[in-house]
């Protein structure tokens, strides 16, 4: 089945899709596969980034996965990648190029990677919990099984792949606190 929802093209297939009031700005790619799960909030804008990051908006859900993005919330060619389940609050802002990913997407034995019914059972997905007001800068990188609490600020170009407190500055690679707001 394909659903036309906005200007979004949707290969749906036993998906639940809860809208809200998304906005597209420009045409994201949606990919979703059998029993995903996606609720957008309110006053929630998809746009295309400009210069080297003026690429459309990703959104992949793999089977039975979650996708959860709240209220008041703006992607510009962001990446988002689930495999298990993200979750993002209210009032998050992520910048051009910024790619989320809560799975290795392959197993790390190479031995398994050859075989892809191994591959599939090797590879490890943790869930992501982003807070509110959280504000992600350019081509940053947010790895499986981190929270980031609220109120945090994530630096240009950085990776962060462990929890990170409420009321922080991150930076670098891998992402450390550099201060608190």
């Amino acid at each position: 089945m394909i659903d036309i929802l906005g200007n979004v093209l949707l290969r749906c297939m036993n998906v639940k899709i809860h809208l809200i009031g998304g906005k597209f700005l420009s045409f994201p790619i949606v990919n979703i596969c059998k029993d995903a799960k996606i609720n957008i909030g309110r006053n929630v804008l998809f746009k295309k980034g400009v210069g080297q990051y003026d690429y459309r908006n990703s959104i992949g859900c793999r089977s039975k996965c979650i996708l959860s993005i709240g209220n008041d919330c703006t992607f510009s060619s962001t990446i988002i990648d689930v495999r298990k389940s993200v979750t993002i609050g209210n009032g998050c802002t992520f910048e051009d190029g910024v790619v989320i990913i809560d799975s290795d997407a392959h197993s790390l034995d190479f031995r398994d990677r050859r075989i892809s019914e191994k591959d599939e059972a090797n590879k490890i997905n943790a869930a992501i919990l982003i807070g509110d007001n959280v504000h992600v800068c350019i081509g940053s990188l947010i790895l499986k099984g981190v929270t980031i609490g609220n109120n945090v600020r994530i630096g240009p170009h950085a990776v962060v792949t462990k929890s990170i407190p409420d009321n922080c500055v991150v930076e670098g690679n891998p992402a450390r606190i550099a201060g608190y707001v």
